[in-house]
């Protein structure tokens, strides 16, 4: 993977060298530690653009790539004795480097010496994380007064405006990252499924799903969502305390992050194990609106296309089960749906569970090939409304742009309706 690293390098390098106004700089910063409560920390969880770039995880080092540099910089911040004897020795930069083809430059005083190879900069691409380095000195130069500045950067912009497009393509390694975080997102989904029980709370479901996450040298790519009942139709509920019940829905939204990159998945299982005829309408035509979605995906498609393919479906469905009443065509134009299905079709995936790309319903972006997104249609109801109980359903996967159509990622735990069933009841 180190050449197709040298290689988005060398792209953004070109970038810069190719601009004629400005003489470009790129600053990023590995992630600043999260206090979890006094002296502690949350786990450390690397800068996404950063490991992007170099494929480090180290603490405290920074990446300059610029215009006026032959080579890219690392610049490393130097630990005193007493943190090597209490933390140890972080990973060694030195390999990144000779990778990289870029000088390492060890210091007390990282601030110091970015700062003065900013100098003869116009134009300063940083990343907008609170409380990194390259974000506290970008904010610093945009408030020193003119008479101050010199030759420091006049201009700045958020870094995705240079790495979005080179992110937004993943590479045949970055697939298999992916891949396997399915695969093991979905050895999650297997596992639980069988042992669902009514009287289990959605707490004890979500950390059984992460600890086969955590088996697999594996963690979370975001909190495990695990809706039941009503709490279903909560797009992000969190406070899993619900116990589940006999009769209802529980829908489960997980994913794994294997070596940084991202799954996601949702599914809905009956909590009794067999879905009740309401539950099992109100499925298939989530089902329905997902294989709709799914048939329109390839090179060329507008995102558009591919979320109206769902919503179609889904109107279909709620005027059949009495929710919406009128004509399709005109529901579909007045969104008459949005109650129901308040999100988009999905979203870019990869370091990121959200990635980098724009992937709202009413923007004219098209899809290309090496891609990853995600298809997650669904129907939520916070109260009960005819036949149709407060439940949520969404049924979500991962997919591949390729040349000719497009793959999914996240094949592994079925969606069929019986299928489910037999599985739940194989333990």
């Amino acid at each position: 993977m180190s050449t197709r690293r040298l290689a988005r390098i060398r792209s953004l390098k070109k970038q810069f060298d190719s601009c004629k106004d400005y003489d470009s700089v790129l600053l990023l910063s590995s992630a600043p530690p999260v206090t979890r409560t006094r002296d502690e920390h949350h786990e450390y969880r690397q800068n996404s653009n950063i490991y992007y770039l170099t494929g480090s995880q180290a603490p405290d080092f920074n990446l300059l790539v610029g215009k006026n540099f032959k080579n890219p910089l690392l610049i490393v911040r130097k630990l005193t004795e007493r943190e090597l004897v209490r933390d140890g020795a972080p990973p060694s930069l030195k390999p990144v480097a000779k990778e990289l083809g870029a000088e390492l430059i060890v210091v007390d005083n990282p601030r110091k010496e970015i700062l003065a190879r900013l100098s003869g900069h116009s134009h300063l691409y940083f990343d907008n994380m609170p409380g990194s380095l390259s974000w506290i000195i970008a904010h610093d130069l945009i408030a020193m007064p003119s008479h101050e500045r010199g030759r420091m950067p006049l201009h700045f912009s958020h870094c995705d405006g240079v790495l979005q497009n080179l992110r937004a393509i993943k590479d045949k390694e970055e697939i298999a990252l992916i891949r396997r975080a399915n695969e093991i997102t979905n050895e999650g989904l297997l596992y639980i499924a069988p042992r669902i029980r009514a009287g289990l709370s959605e707490s004890q479901v979500a950390r059984t799903i992460e600890y086969v996450f955590r088996m697999n040298d594996a963690t979370t790519s975001f909190g495990t969502i695990v809706g039941s009942g009503p709490s279903g139709a909560t797009l992000h509920h969190r406070n899993l305390q619900r116990k589940l019940r006999a009769g209802e829905l529980v829908l489960i939204d997980c994913g794994a992050e294997y070596k940084l990159y991202c799954g996601d998945i949702t599914r809905v299982l009956p909590v009794s194990g067999k879905f009740t005829d309401a539950q099992r309408d109100l499925y298939d035509i989530v089902l329905a609106s997902q294989e709709a979605a799914l048939k329109q995906v390839r090179p060329g498609v507008q995102i558009r296309k591919v979320y109206d393919a769902a919503a179609r479906i889904l109107t279909e469905g709620l005027v059949d089960l009495k929710v919406l009443r009128g004509k399709v065509s005109a529901l579909m134009e007045k969104r008459a749906y949005l109650p129901y299905f308040p999100h988009t079709i999905g979203h870019s995936l990869g370091i990121d569970v959200h990635d980098v790309g724009d992937f709202l319903p009413g923007q004219q972006s098209h899809l290309q090939e090496g891609m990853v997104f995600t298809i997650e249609p669904g129907l939520y109801f916070r109260h009960k409304v005819g036949k149709v109980p407060a439940c949520g359903i969404r049924i979500e996967d991962n997919l591949l742009v390729t040349r000719r159509g497009h793959e999914i990622l996240s094949a592994g735990f079925p969606k069929d309706t019986r299928q489910i069933e037999d599985l739940m009841a194989t333990y």
